[in-house]
């Protein structure tokens, strides 16, 4: 029974470990991500559906809105998360480590200190070495997770509030004027 509890305890500190390194990585890939398919639906929006001459099907209209939409809050979400990562990271190396390099090089390493200097015979020894650190990064990376879904309401605030009414507004104006040119011709 010993054996099955340390080695879920591994298991799960390697699991834990792992996403909270992962997180910033996969912040910064996803808001890259999200911000060239905003860019690239938006340039659709822009040439594709607002035009005078394009008869657009319905569904591609409503695709291409939805990707819009989509990319659009996930960039912000992800965005949002990421500049909450970095700015509560660096508060913390600032204010528990003296020098900032230092902290710095400890912060990243220390995921992979818990993991190295994990013994099973000292288990909760091992865990109580890095009960600080550990508790902090958790902590970002919840406040992470809060700027991320508080990031999601901004973009569908923003969307619902702002922007789609200027998209609304593009594609009434452009369709108005082609009426206008059908009726003329």
């Amino acid at each position: 029974m010993e054996y099955a509890e340390m080695t879920f305890l591994i298991i799960f500190i390697s699991i834990a470990t792992f996403i909270i390194m992962a997180t910033p990585v996969a912040l910064f890939y996803f808001t890259l991500d999200n911000y060239f398919k905003w860019r690239v639906t938006k340039k659709l929006i822009n040439k594709d559906l607002c035009c005078k001459n394009n008869q657009s099907h319905s569904s591609y209209v409503t695709k291409v809105c939805e990707q819009y939409k989509t990319s659009f809050t996930k960039f912000i979400a992800n965005a949002s998360a990421l500049i909450a990562w970095n700015i509560f990271s660096i508060i913390y190396i600032s204010l528990y480590f003296s020098d900032f390099k230092t902290g710095v090089y400890t912060y990243f390493l220390s995921p992979f200190q818990v993991i190295e200097s994990f013994n099973i015979n000292y288990s909760i020894d091992t865990l109580s070495q890095f009960k600080t650190e550990g508790f902090y990064m958790f902590v970002i990376f919840m406040i992470s997770l809060l700027f991320f879904q508080i990031g999601r309401y901004v973009a569908l605030f923003l969307l619902k509030n702002n922007l789609l009414f200027s998209l609304k507004n593009k594609l009434l104006t452009n369709y108005n004027q082609l009426e206008a040119t059908i009726i003329e011709a």
